[in-house]
């Protein structure tokens, strides 16, 4: 049974996962959740409907202006981009999750040129209007991919090509919001993304009593991604 509205009740319990090191909350606790029974839904990280296109050749593809980054840890980046005049929001609608499909003009594995594509989940609310951010891990050129290097070492003023990606079902449906008593969000490194954009769904909504665990596994605690801005949506 869901809590009346004007019940306050902490929503999301975030678990840091680092070697040996727990923070917040007992790993156990979560554990038990995912066996609470048929109300509880697990939403993976890896939802291969996000997963990158084909190759293919860019035609119509919009751009967007960096307009700011931040360093998250020594190889990834929080990157904010702007959006083309004739889009307030990234998405059509803006209490849906969006993922867009980054191209970029890199190699093959034999070298030759060839059209990269991979697939980015924004960490802002697909409602944010004007801009929209990216959590971008920068792996290593390498023949065959760079792409996220390529978006992490972009400059302010420079544009990022990509195109908005059709809509993300998750169990049989889009929608996310109120549609579940308790979520269960499992993520590694830069997986975080996409279930960082569907904790700001449920907890914009003061009348979803909707209840969030999430469990962030790391190698150290170091390189536990968007740690404060998580453990700030856990104190509403």
């Amino acid at each position: 049974m869901r809590a009346p509205a004007n019940v306050h009740r902490r929503r999301l319990q975030a678990v840091w996962a680092a070697s040996a090191v727990l923070c917040n909350a007992d790993i156990s606790s979560t554990a038990a959740a995912a066996t609470a029974g048929s109300q509880f839904r697990s939403l993976s990280a890896s939802d291969k409907s996000c997963s990158a296109s084909p190759p293919g050749t860019a035609s119509n593809v919009p751009t967007y202006p960096l307009l700011n980054k931040w360093k998250q840890s020594n190889v990834t980046w929080l990157l904010r981009f702007g959006l083309p005049s004739d889009r307030l929001h990234l998405g059509d609608d803006p209490m849906l999750p969006t993922c867009i499909s980054v191209h970029h003009n890199g190699t093959s594995e034999d070298g030759s040129a060839k059209l990269l594509k991979k697939s980015y989940s924004p960490t802002s609310h697909p409602s944010t209007t004007n801009t929209f951010d990216l959590l971008v891990k920068a792996y290593p050129p390498r023949l065959g991919g760079g792409v996220g290097a390529a978006i992490c070492a972009l400059e302010p003023g420079e544009h990022l090509r990509g195109k908005l990606k059709s809509e993300r079902m998750v169990h049989g449906s889009p929608v996310i919001a109120k549609r579940w008593d308790r979520i269960g969000l499992i993520a590694g490194g830069t997986g975080v993304a996409p279930l960082v954009q569907i904790i700001r769904i449920v907890l914009d909504d003061p009348t979803d009593r909707t209840q969030i665990q999430l469990l962030s596994i790391n190698r150290y605690e170091e390189d536990i991604l968007m740690r404060k801005e998580l453990d700030e949506l856990a104190k509403q």
